[in-house]
């Protein structure tokens, strides 16, 4: 669910989003032959086995609808499993990840201007180190996404001592890219060993790298398949290197139907000429990602470039295991499962 500025200043987001809520719940129910809402990891898991899509229900952008835990709690009772606390502004849970060009300013114009003038972009607030706190207490889990990097730092500080597993459902790497809400080495370190997990995302834009002295591989073209494989291999490296064996890192293709995907590496007019791609030819070589229905080209093309894959084929039971520890903390407060 997700719930637009003019909603929050009108005190309607709570309505909104039990709207949407109350829509995935219904279609669902009116498609029962392919999905179903998964309210718990253990429904999860046999709606899965069934050999239809589990959907879980989440919330990004908690601002007009958390004010105290009895909303935390409220939330969990809609069904709600996982909340990105901070979205795309700045607001009463702390600071955004500043979003570029025209579009920034008009999300976000207090946090652009600020930042323009030279002033350090702030971090969590107290009522958003409350929210974490009401969200965790409510078997919720907390996704890190959208965040500026002192909110990031702040957050995962806190999780750690509120043993709350931490999320981040379309993150990028910082040793890649230079962006605030781009998460360093360190601190993918830190989100495994606290129990909690990393989604990579595939928006070309935000993956493509900018920092300073990264070597990209020959033939290498921007926005495409070749930026999600250099953050893949970087993320699998570091938590080699520090784990032994990877865990499981997940994708986050954030369909919004405003956000750019990967884009296509072949074709008259792009990077490189059909002529050049692989054989035989799939619509993903010339397309990219643009819906789901592009994935399986995606992940054909990914699996054919030598890539280990294991840890994405295990993300859907790490994904489980982080909520079932979200409900494991529930439960020790008191609260029931069912």
């Amino acid at each position: 669910a997700y719930v637009l500025g003019h909603d929050i200043k009108s005190g309607h987001a709570r309505k909104k989003i039990r709207q949407q809520l109350d829509f995935m719940k219904a279609y669902a129910k009116k498609h029962s032959d392919w999905f179903e809402i998964a309210f718990t990891p253990t429904q999860a898991r046999k709606i899965i086995a069934s050999g239809r899509t589990a959907i879980v229900l989440a919330l990004e952008g908690a601002a007009g609808a958390l004010y105290d835990e009895f909303d935390a709690r409220e939330l969990a009772a809609q069904g709600v499993a996982m909340v990105t606390l901070i979205h795309l502004s700045d607001g009463e849970y702390g600071a955004s990840s500043l979003v570029s060009g025209i579009p920034g300013w008009w999300l976000n114009p207090w946090g652009k201007l600020t930042n323009g003038l030279g002033f350090e972009r702030p971090g969590l607030s107290k009522r958003g180190a409350e929210a974490v706190r009401w969200l965790g207490d409510a078997g919720i889990m907390v996704d890190l996404n959208h965040m500026s990097s002192g909110a990031i730092q702040e957050t995962l500080k806190l999780t750690r001592r509120l043993k709350i597993p931490p999320v981040f459902t379309h993150g990028y790497l910082a040793e890649l890219v230079a962006h605030e809400n781009a998460i360093s080495a360190d601190q993918l370190v830190d989100v495994y060993e606290q129990g909690g997990m990393f989604s990579l995302s595939t928006s070309g834009l935000l993956l493509e790298p900018n920092v300073s002295g990264v070597l990209r591989p020959d033939e290498y073209c921007p926005n495409t398949l070749d930026a999600f494989e250099m953050h893949y291999t970087q993320a699998y490296q570091v938590l080699k290197n520090r784990f032994g064996v990877v865990p499981g890192i997940a994708v986050g293709a954030d369909f919004n139907g405003a956000t750019k995907h990967l884009a296509p590496k072949y074709g008259s007019d792009q990077c490189m000429p059909s002529a050049m791609g692989p054989a035989p030819e799939i619509a993903f070589d010339q397309s990219g990602i643009t819906d789901p229905s592009s994935m399986p080209g995606f992940w054909q093309r990914l699996a054919e470039r030598v890539v280990d894959l294991t840890p994405v084929r295990e993300s859907t039971e790490t994904f489980l295991t982080v909520w079932e520890k979200a409900h494991r903390r529930k439960w020790m407060l008191g609260w029931d499962l069912n």
